[in-house]
């Protein structure tokens, strides 16, 4: 049977866990997506942008937090490997004669929308017993297969983005974030969430795919983004930390990247995410905040990429050249 082989491989190369979701019409979350400008051309409508599936499988890849004191994010390492893996199911599923296909969903919306999981204030999606320390990869499924038994949805697929109990006519058995709780909202070092839910638009990781402002400079905690609410949120409070490996610390060290050398840590973290000397930039700004590798980000000054050299221009306004002042 097919649901049996693919979550019998699908744990095989790493995942957690794999859901049948049906199909949806996500009108609610297209109004909401292009309300916030963040819509990147994912179907609103599964069925019409695939017209032969059947259902869409969820597969669920989950990863241990690091150390708080960590600048390296594991969700990258997590995101980089849930890729390969999805690569290499489709593969082996379409080997075993199964009609399978790579999809570009929204799958947060679809998710939700089938009953799995639950949005919180900041926006993440959590699914028990993992937290919000996961990462989704979705296929299509061009042949009949049975559909995972969530919770009593009613076939109701548009539902509100951002939501609350009372609006969802009882699909949930619980509340997207426990009563009270501003975690997340007192965390956020840039002020995005409220208990309105999150405005993307000041979240870090947002405004990093479009340009790096002084105000991210200086209050980036991780590499390549912000863990800042993931680290507070009580639905993470089961999860066991973990320190990264020596090879991981070894790739991201703050002197190699400002020398340009990051081929390692692009080979785990992702090339896509990391071209025209991310990693160096933002070692930059750790190394400017840290007092340290002055002459080195000096030299960054000459670099080839145009976004290295204005942070170290900024590094060293900031941080070096006031202090000749004084």
């Amino acid at each position: 049977m097919i649901n049996d082989y693919i979550k019998s491989s699908a744990l095989e190369l790493g995942f957690a866990g794999v859901y049948m979701l049906r199909l949806a019409k996500l009108e609610d979350w297209r109004v909401h997506a292009l309300a916030l400008g963040t819509d990147h051309g994912m179907p609103y409508d599964i069925s019409i942008k695939y017209p032969d599936a059947f259902a869409v499988a969820m597969l669920v890849w989950a990863y241990s937090p690091f150390e708080t004191s960590e600048r390296i994010s594991p969700y990258y390492i997590a995101s980089n490997a849930s890729y390969h893996a999805a690569k290499k199911l489709e593969a082996s599923l379409k080997q075993s004669g199964f009609s399978v296909e790579r999809a570009f969903v929204p799958a947060r919306a679809l998710a939700l929308a089938n009953g799995l999981g639950h949005q919180g204030k900041n926006g993440l999606m959590s699914i028990a017993p993992y937290g919000t320390r996961i990462v989704l990869e979705t296929l299509i499924i061009n042949q009949p297969c049975e559909f995972s038994v969530i919770s009593d949805t009613n076939n109701i697929y548009n539902i509100n983005y951002i939501h609350k109990k009372e609006e969802i006519n009882g699909i949930y058995e619980e509340a997207a974030c426990p009563s009270g709780c501003t975690a997340c909202i007192n965390a956020c070092p840039m002020g995005a969430i409220s208990q309105n839910g999150l405005d993307v638009k000041r979240c870090m990781r947002y405004i990093m795919d479009s340009g790096y402002t002084d105000e991210v400079r200086k209050k980036q905690a991780t590499f390549l983004g912000c863990e800042a609410c993931q680290n507070v949120c009580p639905k993470n409070s089961r999860l066991t930390r973990q320190k990264p490996s020596e090879a991981i610390k070894r790739a991201f060290d703050i002197k190699r990247l400002l020398d340009g050398d990051t081929k390692a840590a692009r080979e785990i973290v992702g090339r896509n995410i990391t071209g025209n000397g991310r990693l160096t930039m933002e070692a930059i700004a750790f190394a400017a905040r840290d007092g340290m590798y002055e002459g080195e980000i000096r030299a960054c000054l000459n670099s080839p990429f145009e976004q290295v050299r204005q942070a170290a221009g900024w590094a060293i306004s900031e941080y070096f050249d006031k202090l000749l002042q004084r």
